[in-house]
């Protein structure tokens, strides 16, 4: 059985770290393409999937959106509600990768910020996520690059689907998760079965004042991809 991610047992250090990113905003290149992707919000309904700590419904919200944000981990979700003291967000602790009937059909909008990647089940996420979304709805989802796992050491080959590895640089500071791979065909596959097209697909490359790591910057190591509910 493949290890479950909720961050539970590294809640303080995840927080601590994506404060310390989100403090350097303008130059982690990651956070703006998918924002930018996103695009206008106001009066939309927002799923934040998988939100952590709120970074990304915090936002939507203040750009308008009405926002539901869920997380399978109960402490980054309590963390999530301490950062919106107006109560605007409506904060879930559920497993996305299980039907949610109580959404079903409601949302226009799903942003999911560096998650699937860390999802054992992907497929039943992206179901769920197909089975929350009104016709005609978005979903942005940003995430590492399947193509450079293996360059940048996150898989064994580019096809050894569902090889799981830690994060290392993460690990380096306390937050100890895994990162499972899968090939682009098997993701396009996944969102096309729930539903979803392929509209947009945004390379991102490392900052460019980040000293040169060749493995890094051969092929991208993250991507935005942004879908469609047909």
């Amino acid at each position: 059985m493949k290890p479950r991610n909720t961050y539970d047992e590294c809640a303080d250090q995840y927080v601590a770290m994506v404060q310390e990113r989100n403090e350097c905003f303008d130059s982690d290149p990651l956070a703006p393409a998918f924002f930018d992707l996103i695009g206008d919000v106001d009066g939309l309904k927002a799923l934040d999937a998988g939100c952590g700590e709120g970074f990304v419904a915090r936002e939507l919200t203040a750009r308008g959106a009405e926002v539901t944000a869920i997380d399978i981990s109960a402490p980054l979700v309590k963390v999530g509600r301490s950062k919106d003291a107006e109560g605007k967000i409506d904060y879930r602790v559920c497993d996305l990768s299980e039907p949610l009937p109580e959404f079903e059909g409601h949302f226009d909008l799903v942003a999911s910020h560096v998650v699937l990647n860390d999802v054992p089940d992907f497929r039943g996420f992206i179901r769920t996520i197909g089975s929350l979304t009104t016709p005609d709805a978005r979903a942005v989802f940003s995430l590492n690059n399947p193509y450079s796992a293996f360059r940048r050491e996150k898989a064994t080959s580019y096809f050894a689907s569902g090889e799981a590895v830690i994060y290392q640089g993460m690990a380096g500071v306390g937050v100890e998760v895994y990162y499972y791979h899968r090939t682009m065909e098997e993701y396009i596959t996944a969102f096309r079965e729930s539903g979803f097209l392929l509209r947009s697909l945004v390379d991102v490359l490392p900052p460019k004042d980040k000293p040169s790591r060749e493995k890094w910057n051969e092929i991208p190591p993250l991507m935005v991809l942004e879908f469609v509910k047909r």
